[in-house]
């Protein structure tokens, strides 16, 4: 999750700060959307000279644009539906290591994963 706030920085002047924080903005790409609205409003408003602040590094668009990218590729799914995972996960008795987004989801993937077994089990007769 992500939070975008206006900040005076003392090295960077004025600043809009895109951190990660546990309660927020669930989309690298809506939190960096939302960066972007409020470096435009700010200026908009007369204020200059507003840089973008993300990780900690000052970044253009493109730059912000390509980290929300990389962020999303670096994000746990879904591995039935490849939805972005929430703090709460699901899972079944034949997934291992797979996590999944929904009771929905779960269930899809034991069915799908149920019918194979029985398909390799009527191929072996």
């Amino acid at each position: 999750m992500y939070i975008v706030r206006q900040q005076q920085h003392e090295g960077y002047g004025n600043v809009v700060v895109l951190e990660r924080q546990e309660h927020g903005i669930a989309s690298p790409f809506l939190a960096v959307q939302q960066a972007l609205k409020q470096k435009r409003l700010w200026k908009e408003s007369g204020i200059k000279g507003i840089r973008l602040l993300i990780d900690g590094q000052v970044m253009t668009t493109a730059q912000a644009e390509s980290w929300q990218r990389n962020e999303y590729q670096s994000l746990p799914k879904c591995q039935e539906c490849g939805s972005l995972l929430g703090e709460e996960v699901y899972t079944h008795q034949f997934c291992g290591d797979n996590l999944f987004c929904s009771q929905c989801c779960a269930d899809q993937n034991y069915h799908e994963n149920m019918e194979k077994l029985k398909d390799e089990e009527d191929s072996d007769l």
